[in-house]
Order: structure tokens, then sequence, then C-alpha cells
């Protein structure tokens, strides 16, 4: 996932992930007071001890791993 925080530092950058359910970006920029929240419904099959994200030139990428479906053999 990426998103366009033009002006925007890491810092100033929070990532939470609710009820294990959705991604929850939130900035404030101390400046000038400007805020912004996104809100994104994760996947079932996402591992959410995986997500990392990185913010560089404006733009914060959010990577996640996604968590293999297991077959089960019938006996």
């Amino acid at each position: 996932l990426e998103l366009t925080v033009p002006g925007y530092t890491k810092e100033e950058i929070k990532l939470n992930v609710v009820s294990n359910k959705f991604l929850v970006v939130k900035g404030e920029r101390s400046t000038d007071k400007r805020k912004f929240e996104f809100t994104n419904v994760l996947a079932e099959n996402i591992d959410i001890d995986s997500i990392s994200a990185e913010c560089k030139n404006g733009i914060l990428t959010i990577t996640a791993k996604h968590i293999a479906a297991k077959e089960i053999p019938i006996k």
C-alpha cells in the first residue's frame, strides 16, 4: 500500500492496527496543525506482525505478508 504524504516526516505519522481488522494511518504536522487520517480494512490472511512501513520522499509505503492457506488432507 502506498500513500502520498508530502511534507510529513516519519515522526509525524502513526500506524496502528485496530481489532486485528483495520489499519489506521494518522498524520499530524506540528508546524501548521495539518492532520490526516486513513483507515483500510485488512484482508483476513494478513500477518499483522509482518506489517512494516517506510516513509521516503513524501511516499509512505506499507508492506505486509499474507498467511498462506493450509490445505488439510482428508483421511
